[in-house]
C-alpha cells in the first residue's frame, strides 16, 4: 500500500555541504578580526532565534510584538548578512561604533525596512503553507485585531518612516566615526532598495504573476496547500478503496 506521496530524498552530495567550507575560507581570508567576531555572534543569534521560530511553530503560537521584532532582525538572517558589508568593504569597524546611537539607529532601521517589506512579500506563499507565524503580517494581524488589508496598509506606512529614521540618522552620523561607518550606513541603505528590486525580479513570492503584481499591487492570496500528512492519509484512503 502506498501513500500517493513522493518519498522524502535528501542529497547528501548537496551544494550546501560543499558551499560552507569555501565560504569559511574566503571570509576568514578578507574580514578583519573584528568582523569575524561579530559575524560569529551573529551566527550564534540566528541559529537560537531560528530555534525560537520552530519551537513556537511547533506550539502553534504567534508572539506577540515585543518579542518578535528581536526575533525576526535575527531569525531573518537580515542582521548576520548586513555584517558582511564590512566584509565587502574591506573595512573593520570597532565595536564602538555600533554602540553609536546613530549608526545604531540607521542599521535597526534598515534591517527593520528589509524585515517588513520581506514579510508583506512572502505572507502569500507562507499563508499558502501554514506558516505565517514567523511573519510581521500575522503578528500585527493578532497584536492589533485589524484585517489583512488593515494591516498592509500599516505595514507600508511603518516602511515609509523607517527609510525617514535611516534617512535622519545617516545625516547626523558624527564624523569622528570614521569614514569608514559613513561608507557602511550608505550600503546598507543600497541594501535596502536591492531587497525591493530583487522581490518583484523573483518569482519566489509571487510566481508567474510577478510582473502583474509589480504593476498593480495586487494580490492574490493562493489556496492552502494540503499538508503531506494529509496527503498520505488521503493516498492510504485511495489504495484501501
Amino acid at each position: 500500500m502506498t501513500s500517493g506521496c513522493p518519498p522524502f530524498q535528501v542529497d547528501r552530495a548537496s551544494t550546501y555541504r560543499h558551499s560552507f567550507p569555501r565560504f569559511r575560507a574566503r571570509f576568514l581570508s578578507l574580514a578583519g578580526p573584528k568582523n569575524v567576531k561579530r559575524f560569529a555572534e551573529l551566527c550564534e543569534s540566528y541559529t537560537d532565534c531560528v530555534a525560537v521560530e520552530a519551537e513556537l511553530r511547533e506550539r502553534g503560537e504567534i508572539p506577540d510584538l515585543a518579542t518578535f521584532i528581536p526575533l525576526r532582525r535575527n531569525n531573518s538572517a537580515v542582521f548576520l548578512c548586513l555584517s558582511l558589508v564590512e566584509c565587502l568593504l574591506g573595512i573593520d569597524l570597532d565595536d564602538e561604533v555600533y554602540e553609536d546611537e546613530n549608526f545604531k539607529a540607521a542599521l535597526l532601521a534598515a534591517c527593520d525596512h528589509v524585515c517588513w517589506a520581506n514579510d508583506i512579500y512572502s505572507y502569500d506563499m507562507e499563508q499558502s503553507k501554514g506558516l505565517m507565524g514567523n511573519n510581521i503580517v500575522a503578528v500585527l494581524m493578532q497584536e492589533n485585531h485589524t484585517t489583512l488589508q488593515e494591516t498592509a496598509d500599516y505595514i507600508g506606512e511603518r516602511c515609509r518612516e523607517f527609510v525617514a529614521q535611516y534617512t535622519a540618522a545617516k545625516k547626523q552620523l558624527s564624523p569622528s566615526l570614521g569614514p569608514d561607518a559613513a561608507r557602511f550606513i550608505d550600503a546598507i541603505g543600497y541594501w535596502m532598495t536591492g531587497n525591493l528590486a530583487w522581490s518583484f525580479e523573483t518569482p519566489r513570492y509571487f510566481g508567474s504573476r510577478v510582473a502583474e503584481v509589480n504593476k498593480t499591487g495586487i494580490v492574490i492570496l493562493r489556496p492552502v496547500e494540503l499538508p503531506e500528512d494529509n496527503c498520505s492519509e488521503s493516498g492510504s484512503e485511495s489504495d484501501e478503496e
